[in-house]
């Protein structure tokens, strides 16, 4: 009955977690903590929150091999409906749903779509935000 109770309990914080609502985060934004313009005790406020973003062209693709997120795809992507941007938003996933679906999409396509993941601020590196456990948003 025990072990029961807690595959049960696992399974609910499983399905609460896929539930939690996200936050919507504008390109400009994500721009924003890029380029540092964003202070970094502002930023801090994304930490580890679910982030949806709007994004279109695919810029990069890596599996990882090595280091704390072996394992993972890791996607470069940009919004680029308001014109061209040197910053690129990276995530990494390990959803082969997702995985397949953005390998699939042509360099520089730029048809729009919403991927959600948990944002992670870090100042300490030139990157400064990326999405884990990320996942494309069905509409």
């Amino acid at each position: 009955m025990h072990s029961c109770a807690i595959v049960l309990g696992v399974l609910l914080a499983a399905s609460a977690q896929e539930k939690t609502e996200a936050v919507p985060m504008t390109w400009e934004e994500v721009v924003a903590i890029k380029s540092g313009k964003t202070p970094e005790a502002e930023a801090k406020k994304w930490d580890g929150k679910i982030g949806e973003i709007t994004l279109t062209s695919r810029q990069s693709t890596q599996h990882v091999k090595f280091g704390p997120n072996a394992g993972q795809t890791l996607f470069g992507f940009k919004d680029e409906r308001m014109g061209q941007t040197r910053y690129a938003l990276g995530f990494y996933t390990t959803d082969r749903k997702t995985i397949e679906a953005l390998k699939a999409r042509e360099v520089g396509q730029r048809t729009p779509f919403k991927i959600r993941g948990t944002i992670v601020i870090d100042y300490s590196n030139t990157v400064h935000i990326t999405l884990r456990e990320a996942t494309l948003v069905d509409e």
